[in-house]
């Protein structure tokens, strides 16, 4: 992989949960088409290879878990001291819980929706708290849909399957507040 120099016009990603899977190889890819991203992860030695790739003008690694509101805050802050921006912002952290319904532990299910609806949640309200409704009055956005699917619940995947259309009803009205100068909220599928 070979680093592409950021242009003043990249975008500034701004993604959870990226130490593996989908999270790691979207950002492998808006690194290499020159973005700059701001990669975020409990892990974040799953991405030492990326950070001797890729200069700090382009990947900014920052320690998050999504279920902890300071570490949400310091992220953001991080990525806005390096990038003076966030364009867009990937809610990605995420695992499921395997089980019937009735047998999964209520601990588990509970920490299940810390991480599948409110850490979403709290990301979202750090960045509408950085960009208020004003400076999306003035602007002229452009908004993606978060999500338009059918949800098949499989008797193994009940929490999980109870909490991602929470999250995805949670973050759909709330796109005037997040979208100053074009931000877009996106929200990944682990199913």
């Amino acid at each position: 992989m070979s680093s592409t120099t950021p242009t003043f016009t990249s975008r500034v990603w701004f993604i959870t949960g990226t130490s593996s899977g989908l999270g790691k190889a979207l950002t492998e890819v808006l690194l290499e088409k020159g973005d700059r991203v701001v990669a975020t992860a409990r892990k974040t030695e799953a991405l030492a290879a990326l950070q001797k790739t890729y200069p700090s003008s382009q990947l900014l690694v920052a320690k998050l878990d999504v279920t902890d509101k300071a570490q949400i805050d310091a992220a953001f802050d991080a990525a806005l001291k390096a990038f003076g921006q966030v364009d867009i912002v990937v809610n990605n952290a995420g695992y499921a819980v395997f089980g019937e319904i009735e047998s999964i532990s209520e601990e588990d299910a509970r920490k299940q929706f810390e991480v599948q609806l409110w850490g979403p949640v709290n990301v979202m309200k750090r960045v509408s708290s950085a960009f208020p409704l004003a400076d999306f009055l003035r602007s002229s956005p452009k908004r993606y849909p978060d999500r338009q699917r059918q949800y098949f619940v499989k008797p193994t995947r009940g929490a999980y399957s109870t909490s991602a259309p929470l999250e995805a009803t949670w973050e759909t009205p709330s796109s005037p507040t997040i979208a100053p100068a074009n931000l877009v909220s996106l929200y990944t599928s682990r199913f």
